[in-house]
């Protein structure tokens, strides 16, 4: 095995290999082993740069720590929300808690929905705490996912209001998913 630019290729694949400074490796020819390249093919050009979004989207080991304590030392709101979402008690979903997506740790994930519900303390109402609500929100959005905030006041004064709220959410997705099953886009 060769390893140029942190790609590997067998010598039996490609049997011309040349660096090019700043595109990445190109390789030209597709031979085998006894026989020689085919300098008439066009060149093929691999580039060694990594991707900007990692592979792994979810849970990602450098957080590991961080979601443990953070399950270890959730809110009052969050333990009582939690104790609702739980081992499928809302319409049959199943919930995470304080599961990671990218770089950002969800309060509550429902994969099947694509639901994430976050609980607002104090610091998402500061000026650089909506700055930053905003961005993961537009991350996330990006992704497909659609994000419920609540206030922890909200949670705890009113909980079935904000029960009623996600499992609406809940409804509403399905519901459109059913609809789109019926009545197919005709183009």
């Amino acid at each position: 095995m060769i390893k140029e630019n942190m790609i590997q290729l067998s010598a039996c694949d490609l049997r011309v290999i040349a660096p090019l400074q700043g595109v990445g490796v190109l390789a030209l020819g597709n031979a085998t082993c006894s026989g020689a390249p085919d300098f008439h093919q066009k060149p093929i050009f691999k580039n060694p740069t990594p991707n900007p979004m990692p592979t792994q989207l979810y849970n990602m080991s450098h957080l590991a720590e961080t979601r443990k304590v953070l399950r270890k030392n959730m809110t009052p709101a969050e333990l009582v929300l939690w104790e609702m979402l739980k081992e499928k008690k809302l319409l049959g979903r199943k919930f995470r808690r304080q599961f990671s997506i990218g770089n950002y740790i969800a309060d509550f994930y429902c994969t099947t929905e694509k639901l994430i519900i976050e609980l607002d303390g104090q610091q998402h109402f500061t000026k650089e705490g909506v700055e930053k609500d905003k961005e993961r929100d537009k991350f996330l959005a990006e992704l497909g996912m659609k994000v419920l905030r609540f206030e922890n006041k909200e949670v705890l004064d009113n909980l079935t209001e904000v029960l009623k709220k996600i499992k609406l959410e809940i409804a509403g997705q399905s519901a459109s998913q059913i609809e789109k099953s019926f009545y197919p886009n005709p183009l």
